[in-house]
């Protein structure tokens, strides 16, 4: 097992009947979750390293930000680079692991002019899902990237399932990172230090 995956989008109101998670209860699942499975790392998705900032973590390993395109949530007028380079300074910086996520269904710019799931999202092309693929199957400090979602009909279209072959190759050819980090002196970097961009939007 890689990882004890405790919650999606904890810090996301709208996924949690209105109240978000806070990072003292996300603690609190990472102790319990090491109390029964002690050398198991855990996770958190759907936020962004820089949003768990300004919290002494001991029992989470892991944090796991999703690229959802350059329209939406952590990816929002960023490029697959900008967004890479920014998750994992703040990684370090909070001594997490870091798992990255590919929303290959919602993450498009609207260049395939296929809806995606929810409204005004669009489902990505296949150079789209190249680009932002590659970019974080091949960071060296990330040790997994997930694609959401396995769909039949998506792959079935013109590139895709090819494009999803180099990705993994990629991913292969890169060798293996380990999920656990250990905390790491020096300050928790600020937006100015990464991309220059604002980083306050709690959604993936």
């Amino acid at each position: 097992m890689l990882a004890h995956f405790l919650v999606d989008e904890p810090l996301w109101p709208g996924t949690w009947g209105g109240r978000a998670i806070s990072m003292e209860e996300i603690e609190e699942m990472a102790h319990y979750s090491k109390s029964l499975w002690p050398s198991l790392p855990t996770a958190v998705g759907g936020v962004r390293p820089g949003l768990l900032r300004g919290f002494d973590w001991h029992d989470l390993d892991i944090a796991w930000p999703q690229w959802a395109g350059p329209l939406y949530g952590g990816g929002a007028g960023r490029t697959p680079e900008e967004f890479r380079d920014e998750n994992v300074a703040y990684a370090k910086a909070l001594g997490l692991g870091l798992i990255f996520g590919l929303n290959v269904l919602d993450g498009g710019d609207g260049s395939s002019g296929i809806p995606g799931t929810r409204q005004a999202h669009w489902r990505m092309t296949g150079a789209e899902l190249q680009q932002a693929g590659l970019v974080l199957a091949e960071t060296p400090y990330a040790c997994a990237l997930f694609i959401w979602r396995h769909d039949l009909e998506s792959e079935r279209r013109p590139g895709i399932r090819t494009t999803l072959d180099t990705i993994a190759f990629a991913a292969a050819a890169r060798g293996g990172t380990s999920c656990i980090r250990h905390p790491t002196a020096g300050n928790t970097p600020t937006p100015s230090d990464t991309s220059g961009a604002s980083d306050t939007t709690a959604a993936p």
